[in-house]
């Protein structure tokens, strides 16, 4: 059982996910106070470029008498900086909240340390390191970006029994289920951007949009291909998300048939330059909805933080395209009625995000 700090830090967990789809190039930040181990006000960081979770939850408190006897509790280190906003940790001194307890420090280098030490230069107590790890989840694909200087890479696929992706063309067996296509509507929800290959484009067709959570923006949609011999009646050409065609460069220059997506050269298509071209666009979280080839390459290059694999419990193939080889450990999120769904690495901190709509 949690701990009080624990409690009240995973309430900021919570809260912080809700910003999941809507505060961008930010980390996701959720705050609660409490007075007497009582939870008086929370808030969260709701949208780029607004008020911080900090500032949320402050201002619900009428009373400033209670600030004075509270402790804030905050799931990433306080900024100190300009930006969109205000610095918190200026508003929390003000205020006069005597202890600020925290999960992580900021990355970020305009923030890193700077913020707990500007609270504790101000005679503010400060507990870090609550539900460390945890809360690294949260904000994977902010601390990813910062730290690797690449976007946080999740990779899934469908496979049958026999271990294939799909069956040979042009006959379709869909793998999935309404529950997994749930959970892949939430992973697109979290990401920046999806990537696909050339061959997933023309024997699949997909959409790549998020269209089972109305609320959520949709996804930067990639793919990547050697040439550019499209089809002209993709999905991927409608004006529901931005598209780019990514090959590369030494190809040379071709006039889009549609006004609906953008080609982009990059110097080749190699995992690790398609990974830093993102990083320098700014894209801090990468879904891989390949075919094998496309999936197989990041798992060679080790290229990946997170693995989906929907297991499907009675669909056989006998004959098709071959799943990835993937060697990891795997750890067993949820059996479904027709498929085990995998995650590779860790158990998803929010369970109940992934597994039922109610939750957003």
């Amino acid at each position: 059982m949690p701990n009080g700090h624990e409690s009240f830090m995973l309430a900021c967990f919570l809260l912080a996910a809700k910003g999941y789809n809507q505060v961008q190039s930010n980390p996701l930040v959720g705050c609660v106070i409490v007075v007497n181990n009582q939870i008086i006000a929370s808030g969260y960081h709701q949208k780029y470029g607004q008020a911080h979770a900090e500032v949320n939850a402050i201002n619900q408190v009428n009373d400033p008498q209670l600030l004075q006897n509270s402790t804030l509790y905050v799931n990433l280190e306080p900024c100190t900086h300009y930006g969109k906003t205000p610095p918190c940790v200026d508003l929390i001194v003000q205020r006069h909240i005597p202890k600020v307890v925290v999960a992580n420090i900021d990355p970020y280098q305009k923030v890193s340390g700077k913020g707990i030490q500007a609270l504790k230069n101000a005679g503010i107590q400060v507990e870090q390191g609550i539900l460390f790890q945890e809360g690294n989840y949260v904000n994977r694909a902010f601390f990813t970006y910062i730290q690797k200087k690449r976007p946080y890479v999740t990779l899934k696929w469908a496979e049958s029994v026999d271990g294939y992706i799909t069956s040979d063309y042009p006959k379709r067996i869909s793998i999935s289920s309404p529950e997994t296509d749930l959970i892949t509507q939430k992973l697109r929800a979290y990401s920046d951007a999806i990537l696909i290959g050339k061959n997933t484009l023309w024997y699949d067709n997909p959409k790549l949009t998020v269209r089972k959570i109305p609320e959520a923006r949709n996804p930067l949609r990639m793919v990547v291909s050697s040439n550019a011999i499209l089809p002209q009646a993709a999905f991927l050409w409608n004006t529901d998300a931005k598209t780019w065609y990514i090959y590369p460069k030494g190809h040379g220059n071709f006039l889009p048939f549609s006004h609906s997506f953008e080609y982009v050269p990059i110097e080749n298509t190699h995992p690790s330059t398609i990974l830093n071209f993102l990083y320098q666009k700014g894209i801090k979280s990468l879904l891989i909805e390949g075919g094998s080839t496309t999936l197989q390459q990041y798992i060679s290059q080790n290229l990946y933080d997170e693995v989906w694999i929907y297991k499907s419990k009675n669909v056989y193939l006998n004959s098709g395209i071959k799943a990835p080889i993937f060697e990891e450990g795997l750890t067993l999120f949820e059996e479904k009625e027709k498929n085990y769904i995998y995650q590779y690495s860790r158990t998803p901190l929010f369970a109940d995000f992934w597994k039922d709509e109610k939750s957003n």
